[in-house]
């Protein structure tokens, strides 16, 4: 594992995170570590923009966005 500092990090930030970690009953260094792997583990919105742009891509499907609004109520039950 590596190491990391942060600096000229505001105390009141510092003292949120502090408050939330203790409601979590953790450490704030357990706080911080949980929270950035759970950032860096997900996908940001670009990433998932693409990665569902890619899959549209690769079905051949091409719909407007009108067409998938329709597609999409037509496939709830009572809903027109």
């Amino acid at each position: 594992m590596v190491s990391m500092t942060i600096r000229n990090l505001p105390a009141v930030t510092r003292d949120r995170l502090a408050e939330r970690a203790e409601r979590a009953g953790q450490s704030l260094q357990e706080y911080m570590r949980a929270l950035l792997v759970d950032t860096a583990t997900a996908p940001t919105v670009d990433e998932w923009l693409e990665a569902a742009r890619a899959t549209a891509r690769g079905s051949g499907v091409r719909l407007s966005a009108e067409e998938y609004v329709a597609a999409a109520r037509s496939g709830r039950s009572g809903v027109e």
